[in-house]
């Protein structure tokens, strides 16, 4: 499976950038164009990239609690969107860093929307500093853990399911 600072490189070469969200519409302009007429086009963030190369499923979903999302808080009721990540990059999920930039610590996932939001990084830079962080002891560590409690809770759902047959 693909490195999440690959996929961040390989989907920025799909579309242009985008700040504030995973992806959106942008005005670009039409390549050879004498009169300046412009397209709508959809661009991605460096998470958007991401998901968009590795083809990570998503769904709009709405929140039955409040809620961390990768930018802001999500308020019960509210939409979000929910993405489904390869399990290789669950390290990015609960591994705290520190902002290159800033003092600001928080879990990866979220520093990579800080970077691309706040700090204007490129795509290429996010994923040039995921690199630093791929091969990090605690991602390695984050990996193992997350792969047991996968384990986990695939046992607890068929338990479940045979405990729904005989009530």
């Amino acid at each position: 499976m693909i490195k999440l600072s690959e996929a961040i490189r390989l989907g920025s070469m799909i579309r242009p950038q985008t700040y504030g969200r995973l992806y959106g519409a942008r005005d670009v302009p039409i390549v050879g164009d004498v009169l300046g007429l412009r397209q709508e086009r959809v661009a991605s963030c460096a998470l958007g990239a991401a998901y968009e190369a590795a083809g990570c499923p998503s769904k709009t979903i709405t929140a039955v609690a409040d809620a961390v999302g990768t930018r802001e808080p999500v308020k019960a009721g509210a939409a979000a969107i929910m993405v489904t990540v390869p399990p290789q990059w669950t390290w990015s999920l609960g591994a705290a860093a520190s902002c290159p930039m800033c003092d600001r610590r928080d879990v990866v996932i979220r520093l990579i929307a800080h970077l691309n939001d706040e700090h204007l990084w490129s795509r290429e830079r996010v994923a040039d500093w995921i690199e630093t962080l791929e091969g990090a002891p605690l991602a390695a560590t984050h990996q193992r853990n997350w792969r047991s409690l996968q384990r986990i809770a695939d046992a607890r759902r068929s338990l479940d399911e045979i405990g729904k047959k005989y009530r």
